[in-house]
C-alpha cells in the first residue's frame, strides 16, 4: 500500500489486488533485492493516480472552422 504501485497493477491488468500485493510480499521476501529495487523503479515511472474530485472537467475540442470561399469582387 506504500507507493500504490501493486494497485496500478491491478488495475491496469484488471487483477485481484490483494493476490497482487501477496505475490509482491512473497517476491520480496524470495528475490529481495531485485524485487525491492523493481517496486521502486515501478514508484517511479508509474504516474499519479489524481483523485476524482480533483480532475479538470472535459472540454471536447470545437469542430475545425470550414474554409471560407475564395473572395470574388466581380460577383
Amino acid at each position: 500500500m506504500m507507493a500504490g504501485v501493486c494497485a496500478a497493477f491491478a488495475l491496469r491488468y484488471r487483477w485481484d489486488l490483494t493476490a497482487t500485493r501477496i505475490i509482491t510480499v512473497l517476491l520480496g521476501v524470495l528475490i529481495f533485492p531485485v524485487m525491492e529495487i523493481a517496486y521502486v523503479v515501478a514508484w517511479m515511472l508509474i504516474p499519479e493516480e489524481v483523485p476524482m474530485g480533483m480532475q479538470p472537467p472535459y472540454v471536447p475540442p470545437t469542430p475545425p472552422v470550414p474554409p471560407s470561399p475564395p473572395f470574388n469582387p466581380q460577383a
